[in-house]
């Protein structure tokens, strides 16, 4: 889970949203203090095998490459 913290007023407002279900949907890696499987992880690390059996982030897209990559991941089974 990322730790999201405040300095001030607005910025604790915006460190709740960050943290609740509320204000980031179904981000797990964002709020969930349970060891679980997510759709995506921040600066996620991944073993060789798995670039070599999906293939690399398409550096083509412009952004979302690493939505792109997790989605090739979960298709082949892979777990985030």
């Amino acid at each position: 889970m990322i730790d999201t913290i405040g300095q001030d007023n607005r910025s604790e407002a915006i460190a709740l949203a960050m943290t609740s279900p509320f204000g980031v949907g179904n981000a797990l890696f964002r709020y969930t203090d349970k060891a679980c499987y997510a759709d995506t992880v921040a600066f996620g690390a991944y073993q060789r095998s798995v670039f070599d059996k999906i293939g690399l982030f398409d550096e083509e897209l412009v952004r979302n490459n690493d939505a792109e990559f997790n989605f090739r991941l979960i298709l082949a089974k892979g777990k985030i």
